[in-house]
């Protein structure tokens, strides 16, 4: 990796297919903490196709999804960590009656548990909102959403 990094001083952008491939998960982190001090310092664009989610949730800025030959999703990572929420509840899946700018992105079980909603909130109202007691809310994570949004 560091031979391409090296091979690649005039580059603007960086296109990397699974670098960590293979790597034990020390190394991983300490590849993608390199790749992402080089963008940094040289002020280049890295784009890191991989499977590997954890990877790319402690080092990206941006994501896209792509699935099936399309994209499914392009954005802001900080925004979408902060937007996407998992909501369960002890005895019954909750209402799904949202609020203004809430969306349902998956009631699935496999994903959410039995009884819990995956919900999009653009409009910040979850953070603030009290919710009943039974009922929990804890952040998706990369994985989870990527699951919801590709099944």
């Amino acid at each position: 990796m560091l031979l391409v990094l090296l091979l690649s001083r005039g580059c603007e952008v960086l296109l990397l297919d699974e670098p960590a491939d293979g790597l034990d998960p020390q190394t991983r982190i300490e590849l993608y903490q390199v790749i992402r001090r080089e963008a940094n310092d040289r002020n280049i664009t890295v784009l890191v196709a991989t499977h590997v989610l954890s990877d790319i949730e402690r080092v990206a800025d941006d994501i896209s999804i792509l699935h099936r030959n399309a994209i499914l999703l392009q954005s802001d990572l900080e925004e979408l960590r902060e937007q996407v929420w998992i909501v369960e509840c002890e005895h019954a899946a909750p209402d799904a009656s949202l609020p203004s700018g809430v969306e349902l992105v998956t009631a699935k079980a496999a994903i959410v548990g039995e009884n819990g909603l995956m919900l999009r909130d653009h409009a910040s109202v979850l953070s603030s909102h009290q919710l009943p007691n039974e009922m929990r809310r804890r952040k998706a994570t990369l994985e989870e959403f990527f699951l919801a949004v590709t099944s």
